[in-house]
C-alpha cells in the first residue's frame, strides 16, 4: 500500500475521476484498489489516498524498483495538476535462484512410524516393489514401458476436456492456468513473462515456441488483469490455446 496525504486550499477539490483506475500500470505492476478519504478544515481540503498495488516481478537478486508518480488533478475555475513523488523500494527473492522447486523443504518431514519387520515384512516388501515400479515409470528407466506424458501433453488433454463443454470464461481461465503450470513444471520454477529470456536457452521446448509463449503471456496478463478481458478471449479463443498447447506437447515429445 502507498499512502498519500495532501492538502489543497479551498475551493480547489481533488478530481477523483482522474485517479488511476484498477488495472496494469507496467509489465510488473497492477493497481488493485484506490481509496480516498476527504477531511475538511477551515482553509483546506485534506485528502488521504491509499493505493493498493500488486507486484508480478520475479527477480534473481535484490533489485531496486520504482512505482511511477501519481498525477493528481485539482478542479476550480483554473485547474492544475500535481505529480506525487515516485516510490522506490527494494525487492529480493525469498529463495535463492539456484534452488529448484523439488529441492525445497517447506514443512518438516513427518517422522515415520516404526514397524516390526517380522510382522510387516510382506507389507514393506510390497511397498518397496510398488515404489521402485513407480520410479522406473516416472524416470523412464525401462525401455519397454511407454513414455510418461510430459507437462504439456497432460495440459493438452485437460484443455481438450474443457473445450468439449460449454465455453465459459472459467474454462478459458482454467486453460491458461494449465499451460502456466506446464511451463513451470518444465523448468521446475515459477516463470513470469519477463523471465522467458532467462529460461528458454536451457529448455528447447520453450526456445522453439518463444514467439507463441510471448503471445500467451500477453493474453494471460490481459485476461486476468485487464479491464476488458473479453477482447483477449475473442481474439484468441479457447481453440487457439488448445492448438498452442498441442504444438508444445509435440515439441516436448520430439525432444524427450
Amino acid at each position: 500500500e502507498h499512502r498519500i496525504d495532501i492538502a489543497v486550499v479551498k475551493p480547489y477539490t481533488l478530481a477523483i475521476e482522474h485517479l488511476p483506475k484498477p488495472g496494469p500500470r507496467t509489465r510488473w505492476l497492477t493497481v488493485k484498489d484506490i481509496d480516498v478519504d476527504n477531511k475538511l478544515s477551515d482553509d483546506n481540503n485534506r485528502y488521504t489516498i491509499i493505493a493498493t498495488y500488486q507486484l508480478f516481478k520475479g527477480v534473481k537478486r535484490t533489485t531496486r524498483l520504482t512505482i511511477p508518480p501519481v498525477t493528481l488533478r485539482f478542479n476550480n475555475n483554473a485547474n492544475f495538476e500535481f505529480d506525487t513523488p515516485a516510490w522506490s523500494f527494494s525487492i529480493a527473492p525469498l529463495i535463492r535462484n539456484n534452488i529448484k522447486d523439488n529441492e525445497l523443504n517447506v514443512v518438516p518431514a513427518i517422522k515415520p512410524e516404526l514397524l516390526t519387520v517380522n510382522t510387516h515384512f510382506g507389507l514393506i516388501s510390497t511397498g518397496i516393489v510398488a515404489l521402485l515400479s513407480w520410479l522406473a515409470w516416472f524416470y523412464d528407466w525401462l525401455p519397454f514401458l511407454p513414455k510418461r506424458a510430459g507437462p504439456f501433453a497432460k495440459a493438452f488433454r485437460e484443455i481438450k476436456k474443457l473445450s468439449r463443454g460449454k465455453l465459459k470464461p472459467e474454462a478459458y481461465e482454467s486453460a491458461l492456468k494449465l499451460i502456466h503450470r506446464a511451463i513451470n513444471q518444465t523448468v521446475e520454477a515459477t516463470v513470469f513473462a519477463d523471465q522467458l529470456d532467462d529460461y528458454y536457452p536451457d529448455f528447447p521446448v520453450l526456445a522453439e515456441s518463444l514467439n507463441g509463449l510471448r503471445t500467451f503471456f500477453r493474453i494471460s496478463q490481459g485476461v486476468f488483469f485487464d479491464k476488458n478481458p473479453a477482447k483477449y478471449r475473442r481474439e484468441y479463443p479457447l481453440t487457439w490455446l488448445e492448438s498452442f498447447c498441442q504444438d508444445l506437447s509435440r515439441i516436448e515429445k520430439k525432444i524427450s
